[in-house]
């Protein structure tokens, strides 16, 4: 697996861990847990975790959206960034 694709991964795996915490970036977003993991706890596709951030940040510009992507972190801002 690409070293940056992995560091995506790894990033939304830690987003997911923590989205309870008041500070969460995914949870200030009111994203769900389910949303973003099925019921094994696995994280769903990235087609559909594309889907949920992008149901969030539909009404964002792309500051706001860049912002967002980079609080997850940098390998998320350049992942979805081109994306959302």
């Amino acid at each position: 697996m690409d070293t940056g694709l992995r560091k995506v991964i790894n990033s939304l795996v830690s987003a997911v861990k923590n989205i309870d915490n008041k500070n969460s970036v995914l949870g200030k977003l009111g994203i769900r847990k389910n949303e973003i993991v099925d019921a094994n706890g696995n994280l769903k596709s990235l087609t559909d975790i594309t889907g949920v951030l992008n149901k969030y940040t539909q009404d964002m510009n792309r500051a706001e959206k860049n912002a967002v992507l980079n609080a997850l972190d940098y390998f998320c801002y350049l992942f979805f960034g081109k994306i959302l």
